[in-house]
């Protein structure tokens, strides 16, 4: 073969080499690549499964908390719409009571003025009495109608003391058993008018409620001084007439009250230190529910107001002075029984026990009254022997359950302090020597008492009889001056003196 010809096959084979060459290292290249291949579509599924176990575990999450977002917002509905319920119920069974106290007392004061009326007019004495006696019931059944009603405590006092003295003014006509006076009649008509003021007042506020008017809403509007709902018992002028000094409800029960409130500390206390010391009275002898903020008043004193629901379904009032939280005013109904539990000395007992838990210390009963399965006490404080009229508390007490029912200690409020001068400079003897001989002396102690135009006096009391009747003689203890001259009417066969 010729060097040509090897030349030429050398060539050849050396192509056919670098051909083979390239094409291994072609599909050594492409089998690279696959790998590749599938190494990266190995890592995005990963990633594609973190992302969406991600994604899932977030909207698990979000689904959860939506679960729990629409239980909360369906409890807390529930429980609202339960809670509105609840306060609309009590609202409701509040204003219902309210209303049927101003019907009752509206259907009093009108039998009230149409008895009056006719006793004014008549001159049979018998008939008179009838007609005195049917006054002096609506009276009482008035006063417990007005003492649950939420009227501001200035403008129930009014209220109640012209009720009381009307009561006590027409008792002491029924006693005297006699043909009423020209003069007498001219006393009803004075009452008479009073009475049409309150009968007017009280029959506009039952059209004003037949016609929408909310009690309730009422005691939240304001109406000068008053809210809107007290003052449609404003100015009643309680102390408009000048009653015969008669003694129907003890002695100086009516005594006129001192403008500067002087038993009271001038320290301030807040709703929840008055709300604790109303706690601390009632829960030794009382079941009751919760007691209930009802709000401020600024009357003769400034107080805060409550209302206590009894687990018996009954209700009490109370006002406690912002002044030391002490308590001016508890009220509340008392169901008349002629059937009665307890005796009257256990009802002073218990007129004596809560008059002390309310911060009234020392006291005694100086007059007592029952009637219908009702006690009224007059407590007074007694210091060395010595009555302290000025500072009386008026005490009601249900002789079915021996409850106290009823509590005023304005007096007590106005009038408490220390007193200086308490040494008489006359004596026993020399105070009897200056009465007419013929009076028959039963009782004689010392008491301080309010003068009629203000002020005080240390006094000689003397109990006296004359011709079958009984009288209160006060002897002033220094000068010997005689300064009040009281009869006593007796109102029933129960109602007597504390001697």
């Amino acid at each position: 073969m010729s060097y040509n010809e090897n030349k030429e096959i050398n060539e050849e084979n050396q192509i056919s080499a670098s051909s083979d060459l390239f094409e291994k290292e072609t599909r050594v290249n492409e089998n690279l690549n696959k790998q590749n291949d599938g190494f990266n579509n190995y890592v995005n599924v990963n990633e594609y499964n973190n992302y969406k176990d991600k994604m899932q575990r977030r909207f698990a999450c979000l689904l959860a908390f939506t679960i729990i977002f629409a239980v909360g917002f369906m409890l807390f509905g529930i429980l609202y719409t339960e809670s509105n319920l609840a306060r609309n119920s009590y609202g409701n069974t509040l204003e219902a009571s309210y209303q049927r106290a101003v019907y009752d007392l509206t259907d009093n004061v009108n039998n009230i003025e149409v008895n009056l009326s006719k006793a004014q007019v008549s001159n049979d004495d018998s008939l008179q009495r009838k007609y005195l006696q049917l006054i002096c019931d609506n009276c009482k059944y008035a006063q417990s109608n007005f003492q649950i009603l939420p009227v501001a405590l200035s403008t129930t006092r009014e209220g109640v003391s012209f009720i009381n003295k009307m009561d006590g003014y027409c008792t002491s006509l029924i006693s005297s058993e006699t043909t009423l006076t020209q003069e007498q009649k001219e006393k009803l008509a004075e009452l008479y008018d009073i009475t049409l003021e309150l009968k007017v007042a009280l029959n506009n506020l039952i059209e004003k409620i037949i016609n929408g008017y909310s009690i309730l809403q009422g005691m939240e509007e304001d109406a000068g001084d008053l809210d809107d709902f007290s003052a449609n018992f404003e100015g009643l002028g309680a102390d408009s007439i000048s009653y015969p000094s008669m003694i129907f409800d003890g002695p100086f029960s009516d005594s006129l009250y001192n403008r500067e409130i002087k038993g009271l500390t001038e320290i301030e206390v807040d709703m929840a230190t008055a709300q604790n010391n109303l706690a601390s009275i009632l829960d030794e002898n009382y079941d009751y529910e919760e007691i209930i903020y009802e709000g401020e008043a600024n009357g003769d004193f400034a107080t805060y107001d409550f209302t206590i629901n009894l687990t018996d379904g009954g209700m009490l009032s109370a006002s406690l002075a912002k002044r030391g939280g002490f308590l001016i005013t508890l009220s509340g109904y008392v169901l008349e029984s002629e059937t009665t539990e307890f005796a009257i000395e256990e009802c002073i007992d218990n007129a004596i026990s809560f008059a002390n838990l309310a911060g009234a210390s020392d006291m005694q009963a100086v007059w007592t009254d029952a009637q219908k399965g009702v006690a009224f006490i007059n407590l007074a404080p007694v210091i060395n022997d010595i009555i302290y009229y000025p500072d009386l508390v008026k005490v009601k007490v249900d002789m079915t359950t021996g409850l106290v029912l009823g509590y005023d200690a304005q007096s007590y409020a106005y009038n408490h302090i220390d007193r200086a001068n308490v040494t008489p400079t006359l004596d026993a003897v020399q105070a009897r020597d200056l009465l007419d001989l013929t009076l028959n002396i039963n009782t004689q102690r010392l008491c301080i008492i309010p003068l009629e135009y203000g002020g005080e006096v240390l006094a000689y009391e003397l109990y006296c009889e004359y011709y079958g009747n009984e009288y209160y003689i006060y002897i002033n203890a220094f000068d010997g001056t005689e300064e009040r001259v009281m009869k006593v009417v007796t109102t029933t066969d129960e109602g007597a003196l504390t001697k």
